[in-house]
């Protein structure tokens, strides 16, 4: 996707043991919060921002 000029930021959530799937959903947030506030800096539009994972 980078070639085709997207930017694409990697996140990494917390990895277990312990179990701490529940902590996901604030990493993820916490992540989509720097990658809105820094959109600018990166040349991107901060209100179009996709996600995927698994």
């Amino acid at each position: 996707m980078a070639d085709q000029g997207i930017t694409v930021y990697s996140v990494d959530c917390r990895l277990a043991p312990p179990p701490r799937w529940q902590d996901a959903v604030g990493d993820v947030k916490c992540a989509l919060g720097w990658i809105r506030s820094a959109a600018i800096r990166h040349g991107t539009a901060a209100s179009n921002v996709s996600i995927a994972g698994d």
